[in-house]
């Protein structure tokens, strides 16, 4: 009895208490939260973004997206100022989950962290980017997000292309100069950490002050020859760095210039002496002998031409493909070294046509001239004899490669433009 007395009285005494002191709901904790102030970005090299911020008041974390303008950058969360213990979806219950939904976010793009400050690194260089920040609060049973600062530009670092080194240039015979350099090795990198494509553009000008045209552009190799040029002729030469970095291209400072000059021809033969009394006919007489018959050693004028030709025919059969001035050069040397094991005479039946050169072994300019317009017509070009049955130098004149030119079957020159004789 005296037990249940006792529980009464502690009964009246907390209705009593209730009535002085009625109950307080729960404390809700943190329900809201402000977006973080003070966001700052700043370029920390080609590929990487140093971000920070003031601390936000009951934040336990901060979500930071960095993306290109126009770009959406997934936070990896789907609730915002939502309670975590909500009922779970099906996606968060793994049950008929999208494969995306589970990706986890782009560490390049989307962090977590408890500091207040980060950095993106893999990032693209020369781009611009913008930087949010979200303050988070998270315990056993919510998850509480701010609304995203507001986004904050900033942009990567300029790549820069150095200048190559080492720009020779040297003739390489009459025609041509090779010009060579050292290969560039660039220290920037791709936001994926492969190396930068390297290429060269090759300048030339007249003169070390003139004006440079691009020789070669974008080209990978380090060397370059020349070719198509005159003898005599100096030319100079400038070479500058391209490298490629995430698909833009960034040029470096040209070279001081490298300079070379073309071998120069070998001097112009001597024009043939003048006769002491005139050239006898070559027309066969009425007797149909003596020395102007037409019946030399070696045969009629007829087979002296067609063994003459059929010599020509090998020389252009010889020969070839090329340019009109590399294959017309070719035939000019192979005439000429048929001058040189040869006789130089201006006397005789033959000494000025096709058949002395190729077959009697004697020549004159007249009679290269003829030997080399023989293989030039057997090659299917037209030619012209200048300055025929004149004393002085011959050669012929034609058109290479769309441009006049001349050759030369005496000294083995061929060239666009006008002989150095004329």
């Amino acid at each position: 009895m005296k037990q249940i007395k006792t529980i009464q009285r502690l009964t009246a005494a907390v209705l009593a208490a209730a009535l002085i002191f009625p109950l307080t709901s729960c404390d809700p904790g943190v329900t809201e939260l402000e977006a973080p102030a003070g966001v700052t970005a700043s370029a920390d090299g080609l590929h990487s973004v140093k971000v920070s911020w003031t601390e936000a008041e009951d934040a336990t974390a901060y979500a930071v997206s960095i993306a290109e303008p126009g770009e959406e950058v997934s936070a990896g969360s789907s609730s915002s100022n939502e309670d975590s213990a909500s009922e779970p979806s099906s996606e968060a219950s793994g049950a008929g989950s999208d494969s995306e939904a589970a990706k986890p976010p782009d560490p390049n793009s989307y962090k977590e962290v408890e500091t207040t400050e980060t950095v993106f690194d893999g990032l693209k260089a020369d781009t611009d980017y913008r930087v949010t920040v979200t303050a988070v609060y998270q315990d056993d049973s919510r998850r509480v997000e701010s609304e995203p600062s507001a986004p904050v530009s900033v942009r990567t670092g300029v790549p820069k292309a150095g200048t190559a080194e080492g720009l020779t240039a040297a003739a390489d015979g009459e025609t041509q100069i090779a010009v060579t350099w050292q290969p560039y090795s660039p220290g920037e990198t791709n936001a994926d950490g492969s190396a930068a494509k390297v290429a060269y553009t090759l300048y030339t000008a007249d003169s070390e002050d003139g004006e440079y045209t691009a020789a070669a552009e974008r080209t990978e190799e380090t060397s370059y020859t020349h070719s198509g040029l005159s003898g005599s002729t100096t030319k100079y030469y400038k070479v500058e760095t391209v490298i490629t970095v995430d698909g833009k291209d960034y040029t470096g400072e040209k070279t001081p210039a490298a300079s070379a000059t073309t071998d120069a021809p070998p001097p112009p033969p001597e024009p043939e002496p003048a006769p002491s009394q005139p050239v006898q006919s070559q027309q066969p007489s009425s007797n149909g002998g003596g020395s102007g018959s037409g019946q030399q050693n070696g045969g009629s004028a007829a087979s002296k031409k067609e063994q003459a030709r059929a010599v020509a025919q090998q020389i252009a059969d010889s020969i070839g493909p090329g340019t009109d001035l590399e294959r017309v050069s070719k035939a000019a040397v192979i005439v000429s070294g048929y001058c040189a094991k040869a006789t130089y005479t201006t006397s005789g039946p033959d000494y000025c046509e096709a058949y002395g050169v190729f077959i009697k072994g004697e020549y004159s300019c007249a009679g290269a001239t003829r030997a080399l317009g023989m293989v030039l017509t057997c090659m299917g070009y037209k030619w012209q004899h200048v300055n025929e049955n004149q004393w002085t130098h011959q050669w012929c004149v034609l058109e290479m490669d769309g441009q006049p030119g001349y050759a030369d079957g005496q000294v083995g020159w061929a060239d666009y433009g006008t002989h150095p004789v004329a």
